[in-house]
């Protein structure tokens, strides 16, 4: 079987971010759109304010589509729908249905503003009565799920307000809300019963959700991983409660540019803290790549934290949660052989994948498997070499012959870093 079909536990789409692994096969959206570095979170104190923030956040261009075009039922509140607001919405737009959308709402809001009748309303766009009852109902799902694991009617509405859904897969939903307490943005991933139905693995699945939560929730925290703050589970439903990370992943990034030399170092340093700490605390990671590695701003610089344990390897867990014969990651940055034997992976696998994504962070594209390696030209030739001896040795074929650990690649890169 070739490298392309072998696994559907392979996942070859490198354009898409997984905030948390949503199983194998799965497709989570994009949680930030336009990529790039964000500095400011918006207090969402109204449901308007909450739909001009999915507009602003959501990656999945329907969503935003669905968010703009429910904004037409705000026409009476002017202020909120100021023209120069909705603009920016418009300039940041990417998708030309969502673009076209938030300027006819500019040019409603300043018809009525000159116009007592609106000629243009017969052609307003509505959601259908099933668009939203969809929406409603994820909603209230994720509701009563947190209820009933609080054993409290109404602690979720107590807690948090949602947003919005971002995103949907095969067998888990994706929501932005806000704790109300301090109005910090968060992420709620569900993992429900009803999504696994019928999957070959979903008691499989479900025992990974569960590990990631735990990882997550009681044993990680460093300030360069994900965080998480609360999980929770009732009547085989799900979920996990994440910190949200305003900036973006790595790859929505390197699809505007490389990195510069001076962000990578950072970058860098960054991420092998992070890999470093999780070995220490019996963990591999086994999907390190650009698009699980989120982006924000720190005192002028970049920041970095490494999300997605979903395929995980927890030393300290007995249970067999993966396969014989089976490879897991993402197609591309694993090695050869994590591509075999998942089961196997150690941390020269994890080291592996750092040194293909080193080279992305400079080069912007991938070291394509199999290919001729091509040199990175930085502008300091002894730079150039020493990195490209660092990344070389990440990616050698055979595990004996790589860094057999971030000690030995933090060593090497001391005259860079």
């Amino acid at each position: 079987m070739d490298r392309e079909n072998k696994t559907n536990l392979l996942k070859k789409d490198s354009t898409r971010t997984r905030l948390v692994h949503d199983g194998p096969g799965d497709t989570v959206n994009n949680i930030n759109n336009p990529p790039g570095i964000k500095t400011t979170v918006p207090l969402i104190k109204t449901d308007l304010d909450a739909i001009l923030e999915i507009i602003r956040a959501s990656a999945d261009a329907q969503t935003r589509l669905d968010a703009a075009t429910s904004l037409f039922q705000y026409m009476d509140d002017i202020e909120p729908l100021h023209p120069s607001k909705l603009q920016e919405l418009y300039e940041a737009e990417k998708d030309m249905r969502v673009a076209a959308e938030i300027k006819r709402l500019i040019n409603k809001v300043q018809i009525r503003r000159i116009m007592e009748n609106d000629p243009t309303e017969p052609y307003d766009r509505h959601l259908t009565s099933e668009e939203e009852e969809n929406i409603a109902a994820e909603i209230k799902k994720i509701r009563s799920l947190y209820d009933r694991t609080k054993q409290q009617d109404g602690a979720f509405e107590s807690t948090y307000k949602i947003i919005g859904l971002l995103g949907k897969g095969g067998m888990a939903s994706i929501f932005k809300a806000v704790r109300l307490a301090d109005g910090k943005p968060v992420i709620i991933k569900m993992l429900t019963r009803e999504r696994l139905a019928g999957g070959h693995d979903a008691e499989m699945m479900i025992a990974r959700f569960q590990r990631e939560s735990d990882l997550l929730v009681k044993r990680l925290k460093h300030p360069h991983v994900i965080e998480a703050y609360d999980q929770g589970n009732s009547k085989e439903e799900y979920y996990i409660i994440l910190e949200y990370v305003e900036g973006g992943d790595l790859s929505d990034m390197l699809k505007l540019r490389p990195l510069s030399f001076p962000e990578f170092r950072v970058a860098m340093r960054q991420l092998c803290d992070a890999v470093e700490y999780i070995h220490s605390m019996d963990v591999i990671h086994r999907d390190i790549n650009p698009n699980n590695i989120m982006m924000f701003k720190s005192d002028g610089s970049i920041g970095i934290k490494l999300a997605d344990f979903g395929l995980a390897m927890d030393k300290r867990d007995t249970r067999k949660l993966t396969q014989i014969n089976v490879g897991m990651g993402t197609d591309g940055f694993i090695s050869p052989q994590q591509y075999k034997e998942a089961s196997l992976s150690d941390e020269r696998d994890d080291i592996y994948s750092l040194g293909k994504t080193f080279y992305q962070m400079l080069a912007g594209h991938e070291q394509k498997d199999n290919a001729d390696y091509q040199p990175l030209t930085l502008d300091d030739v002894s730079v150039s070499q020493t990195i490209n001896d660092v990344i070389l040795k990440c990616i050698r074929p055979e595990k004996k012959d790589r860094w057999q650990n971030i000690g030995e690649l933090r060593r090497a890169l001391e005259n860079v870093l």
